[in-house]
């Protein structure tokens, strides 16, 4: 029992460097070597949970990037009163958001920008996560339905994947232009539109 504890957390400590170098660096950059080096692990510890590195970084796009997008959203998306959480965790986010940190992006997303177009698998999993992520935003949005506090006639489903295109576009824009004023803008903007949907 106490080996198969050690080989997790073998594994999650792999991830997690593996994790900080893809933030850094991307996929295709990241270094097996380097990430070696980084864990204290031989390739021998890499090899037995991860039979190469394009299964390695689909752990770690898997159990690490997408859990940390839904995880952000959660706390709003789980409200009694999901619009107005939403509003209130968009603005928050674009007030609090450094210019590093909108640099840096989110690491899922730049990994889709990354990957997508030339390994299917990595885009397999991102049309996934915005999968995940627009049913859960359409079951907050038709929860408040229900009770009363979205408008009947506003398209749940639609709504949701506006919502997250227009973040992750906003995201997006915001690393490339490296324009901390035209993110805030855009998230206000986003923020008028949700609190449209209210009645």
């Amino acid at each position: 029992m106490a080996q198969s504890r050690d080989s997790e957390l073998t594994r999650q400590h792999i991830l997690n460097i593996t994790a900080d170098e893809m933030r850094v660096n991307g996929f295709k950059a990241s270094s097996l070597s380097d990430i070696l080096q980084k864990a204290g692990v031989s390739k021998g510890a890499l090899y037995h949970h991860f039979a190469n590195k394009q299964e390695l970084g689909y752990a770690v796009f898997d159990e690490i990037f997408i859990q940390q997008c839904l995880d952000d959203c959660e706390a709003p998306l789980s409200d009694k009163r999901p619009v107005d959480a939403i509003c209130q965790w968009l603005t928050q986010f674009a007030e609090n958001i450094t210019a590093d940190e909108l640099e840096v992006g989110y690491p899922a997303c730049n990994i889709a920008t990354e990957m997508c177009g030339n390994d299917e698998g990595f885009r397999q999993k991102i049309v996934t996560m915005f999968e995940k992520l627009h049913n859960r935003f359409e079951a907050a949005i038709m929860r408040a339905q229900a009770d009363g506090q979205v408008r009947k006639e506003v398209d749940a489903r639609a709504s949701a994947i506006f919502i997250v295109t227009a973040f992750d576009g906003a995201v997006m824009q915001g690393k490339y232009c490296r324009d901390v004023d035209s993110f805030r803008s855009a998230i206000e903007c986003l923020v008028t539109y949700v609190t449209s949907l209210k009645k």
